[in-house]
């Protein structure tokens, strides 16, 4: 069966075509969900010219674009596993990937002892060496541009959907204070991450529209977690009760501290 992959995108549409190459090449057989937010007429027709006749490749068309990027998260996620993937991969639009990193994240998924992770992600190398040099026992913090995640991980904690900015960190508290911080986790495996380039290329103005919902996008995370990013007080959403000792930092820390 083929590995689904998801690439949601802002226009771009040479890097995301770019990425979505790199899906279809990996050792496995891949399909590609590619999901475009918002983007320009143009870039919808270039998009659908490279999808065209194409059994392996579906395009999503959403405009308006959903709330957040949790929220398209959820919907691609939503499809593959109802279309009975087992595992997803998820990318950004500015990544690079080897041919074996869909191959090696599964790998990871199923090699982890008797309490396999459910959520495993590649390392931003900041590009790919060659020769490519790979260790899966190697453990670190999860990275969320290119990661692949089980269908138990998305049945227990799906994205919040009202999030985009500060979404990665809120995802990984959850699964933290949960007890099931052991199962997330980043591998060695190196891709390479064009960093931000969705926002470093588009037109000032709707540049602005994005910055404006970062700003907002941290402020719903404070109020829902009574602190900013890495200085929360609250174990349950939204609920005023103030605890010591349960910041992202701290939760992690307990986790990294067993491995």
């Amino acid at each position: 069966m083929s590995v689904w992959a998801i690439i949601p995108f802002i226009d771009l549409p040479e890097m995301t075509m770019q990425a979505a190459n790199d899906v279809l090449d990996q050792s496995v057989e891949t399909r590609v969900l590619l999901i475009a937010n918002d983007c320009t007429d143009e870039t919808v027709r270039q998009m659908e010219t490279f999808c065209k006749g194409s059994d392996r490749v579906l395009l999503w068309n959403h405009r308006p674009a959903l709330p957040a990027l949790g929220a398209t998260w959820n919907e691609g996620l939503r499809f593959c596993f109802g279309a009975g993937a087992e595992e997803v991969l998820v990318v950004n639009n500015d990544v690079r990937l080897h041919p074996r990193t869909v191959h090696l994240l599964g790998a990871a998924l199923l090699g982890g002892g008797e309490e396999p992770p459910f959520f495993v992600s590649a390392v931003n190398a900041g590009g790919i060496a060659d020769p490519y040099e790979w260790d899966l026992s190697m453990k670190g913090g999860p990275d969320f541009s290119c990661f692949m995640v089980t269908r138990e991980f998305f049945e227990k904690y799906p994205f919040d959907p009202e999030l985009t900015y500060a979404g990665d960190l809120d995802t990984h508290r959850r699964v933290l204070l949960a007890g099931d911080g052991d199962k997330m986790y980043s591998v060695n495996v190196p891709y390479h991450h064009l960093a931000s380039q969705t926002l470093k290329q588009l037109p000032p103005e709707k540049a602005q529209i994005y910055h404006a919902q970062a700003d907002a996008h941290r402020a719903y995370y404070a109020r829902k977690w009574g602190g900013p990013v890495n200085l929360e007080k609250w174990r349950v959403p939204f609920s005023g009760e103030d605890e010591e000792g349960i910041t992202t930092p701290e939760l992690f820390d307990a986790v990294r501290a067993k491995w």
